[in-house]
């Protein structure tokens, strides 16, 4: 019984220290956390315009595809100054007014400054044809801001240190995008 004892006593003196096998389950916890949290911490501009890009091509082709479908010319209309855009319609009047968003349900107007996610996203061009709007006609073709069939068009969007540009093709409305 007294070499048990002894044994017992010098196992409780031993465990001051962590053993081999508990500092690696520490590092490799850290490791997998490093990895999780560090691309986080990173600078997500990039990503930004990704998401950026993402959205205006999709209310680009939104705009082209409800021109063929409602049978109304539809336009977006870019403002540099205020890093915005907005998707319209054609009234019978031949004015135009925004719809709405297919989701949000509210006017379809993205300002980069107020969108969640989009902050240091920036209009820095649109050019139609000297103008900063895009009409699609009833049949989807792509027309500059003054009525006329659309020769050469796009816009670019930035963010420090990266911009993307897309481009509209004449007479099809293909969307071509570049970051």
């Amino acid at each position: 019984m007294q070499y048990y004892n002894r044994l017992r006593s010098a196992g409780k003196a031993g465990r001051g220290a962590f053993t081999l096998i508990e500092l690696l389950v520490v590092i490799i916890i850290l490791g997998i956390a490093s990895v999780v949290v560090v691309p986080m911490l990173a600078n997500t501009d990039d990503l930004k315009l990704n998401a950026a890009t993402r959205q205006l091509v999709a209310a680009l082709l939104y705009a082209q595809t409800n021109a063929i479908s409602t049978q109304k010319s539809h336009q977006i209309v870019f403002n540099t100054g205020t890093n915005s855009y907005e998707v319209q319609q054609q009234n019978p009047d031949s004015s135009f007014t925004i719809i709405k968003h297919p989701v949000a349900k509210t006017d379809y107007r993205i300002d980069f400054d107020t969108e969640p996610g989009l902050k240091n996203v920036v209009v820095n061009s649109a050019d139609f044809d000297s103008t900063s709007t895009v009409r699609f006609d009833r049949l989807g073709a792509p027309y500059n801001g003054n009525g006329n069939a659309l020769t050469d068009g796009s816009v670019t969007i930035a963010v420090p240190n990266l911009s993307s540009t897309i481009t509209i093709e004449p007479v099809t409305g293909d969307r071509k995008s570049v970051v």
